[in-house]
């Protein structure tokens, strides 16, 4: 366990515990340092015993207050009207069904009119392959030659 952390659980500062722990003969650098269960049992010994001490006088070093937590005024929430959720899965899902049907009834009609089962591209994607499309450029010349110096 760290030594910030048992600082924490015992409500005391960092700089306490580790005086408290170079008192018991415990190496410790710093709050991030690890102890082991041996020290941490002869610590809560001795601070147990210290408070027994200090019990019936109450001459102890007064703890700080804990810290105020910080207030968060709830505002109140607009509800919104209770309306039909959106399943984007389920619209999307439709949707395919509704072009693959359309596809389908594409493919039986041409069947019906004695065409190939390919299907023709929509009239944004036709694509112009006639003898336009594939012209003969004529072949470049090669460039004159240098001038000699």
């Amino acid at each position: 366990m760290r030594v910030y952390e048992l600082a924490r659980q015992l409500d005391i500062s960092n700089k306490e515990l580790l005086d408290h722990f170079e008192d018991l003969g415990v190496e410790v650098k710093s709050h991030s340092s690890s102890v082991d269960d041996k020290a941490i049992r002869l610590l809560l010994d001795k601070i147990q015993a210290e408070q027994k001490r200090s019990a019936p006088g109450k001459a102890g070093k007064p703890r700080k207050p804990p810290r105020p937590q910080p207030v968060v005024a709830e505002q109140p929430k607009e509800e919104d009207p209770p309306g039909p959720k959106v399943n984007a899965r389920a619209i999307a899902l439709e949707a395919i069904a509704r072009a693959k049907a359309k596809r389908e009834k594409q493919r039986q009609e041409a069947m019906e009119q004695g065409q190939p089962a390919a299907m023709k591209a929509p009239e944004h994607q036709k694509v112009a392959l006639g003898e336009a499309a594939v012209s003969e450029k004529p072949p470049i010349a090669p460039p004159p030659p240098a001038a000699a110096p």
